[in-house]
């Protein structure tokens, strides 16, 4: 059977980590890879001054050129019929129109998070899926193949009367709590929250009604934090507050917190991989998917590569894939709900 072979388009934090993770698969004779940058020097193999990640992914300093393909546009790679998917890691405000291009190059589109910022590519983006059925798209929620947060789930689904506080921040200095990254990212809200929001509609299905707004800060229009309350069926609450967290110790910090079965269950990973964790399930779950041959921080990369390119040899996404678009772009839906401030510095200037 013919190798998939995927390029990684956009080589930051993420798309290092994406790529870092692949190169381990193309070691063992599963995928062949391609980069595409507008870096010269990362076309050349050099990575030394690619931002690091925080999920604790080690991305070293230089590739082997003679065993990646490279591409210094994305209309030479979409235009290359040996491209089987492409991993779309650039900034978010690209993301729809990539994607859009991709498919319509007949190319398998794995889309970083969150899907989109404007409200208009939501219902969009729905339709590009119905537009190209034999294409498979997903978007990387990553965090459901982080043991804990599937262990989270694997513990809430089906459960009434649950009290879940999700949190995601920020500190002030960190790039995407900067109103200058408006125009790419929407909002730090925006940035992190769907990963909350993908989880609670994983678990809960669609909230009853509106959100409750407990808190929002913004500056100039731009949005820096929200903290927002779901009512979901089962009697179930979900808060969500993420966003620029001005008296944070740590560059970013993400964690979740609430109530089961009477008993009370806490976790919180901090910068490079610091964990905290006092949680009710003692069973240790291992995810569904699982590869000795990754370990550590590899795994959840990992974990969602292996369902692409199950993915691509079925013809569409498992049932449940955590890749899954649609749960993604619903994340969206929600957290532009609670995000009533205009997203871009740009529509602040001219109106």
């Amino acid at each position: 059977m013919k190798r998939s072979k995927l390029v990684v388009v956009g080589i930051g934090p993420i798309g290092a980590a994406h790529l870092a993770v692949l190169r381990k698969k193309q070691d063992f004779g599963e995928v062949e890879l391609g980069i595409c940058s507008r870096n010269p020097k990362v076309l050349a193999g050099d990575l030394t001054e690619v931002p690091k990640n925080n999920l604790g992914i080690e991305v070293p300093n230089c590739y082997d050129t003679t065993r990646v393909s490279t591409y210094s546009s994305f209309e030479e790679c979409l235009g290359d019929s040996s491209v089987t998917g492409v991993l779309i890691c650039t900034p978010t405000a690209t993301h729809y129109e990539m994607a859009r291009r991709a498919m319509k190059a007949g190319k398998h589109v794995l889309v970083e998070k969150p899907a989109c910022i404007k409200p208009g590519e939501v219902e969009n983006f729905r339709q590009l899926l119905g537009e190209h059925p034999g294409i498979v798209c997903g978007v990387g929620q990553v965090l459901p193949y982080f043991y804990d947060f599937f262990a989270l789930r694997r513990l809430l689904t089906g459960k009434t009367g649950i009290t879940l506080e999700l949190n995601r921040f920020v500190y002030a200095n960190n790039p995407i709590s900067s109103p200058e990254m408006a125009d790419q990212i929407g909002s730090a809200w925006m940035d992190l929250a769907v990963h909350d929001l993908h989880l609670a509609r994983s678990m809960f299905g669609w909230p009853e009604a509106e959100p409750t707004i407990l808190e929002r800060i913004s500056y100039s229009g731009y949005v820096r934090r929200v903290k927002v309350q779901w009512t979901f069926p089962g009697n179930n609450t979900v808060v969500v507050d993420a966003g620029v967290k001005d008296d944070q110790q740590e560059p970013f910090w993400h964690g979740f917190s609430g109530d089961v079965d009477g008993r009370r269950f806490e976790y919180r990973l901090g910068w490079e991989g610091v964990r905290y964790s006092t949680t009710p399930d003692d069973s240790h779950p291992v995810p569904e998917w699982d590869d000795s041959r990754f370990a550590g921080s590899d795994v959840p990369f990992a974990g969602e590569h292996h369902d692409f390119l199950k993915g691509i040899e079925q013809g569409e996404l498992s049932k449940g894939c955590a890749l899954d678009p649609h749960a993604a772009l619903d994340a969206v839906t929600l957290a532009l709900q609670a995000q009533t401030f205009v997203p871009s510095l740009s529509y602040v200037r001219n109106g």
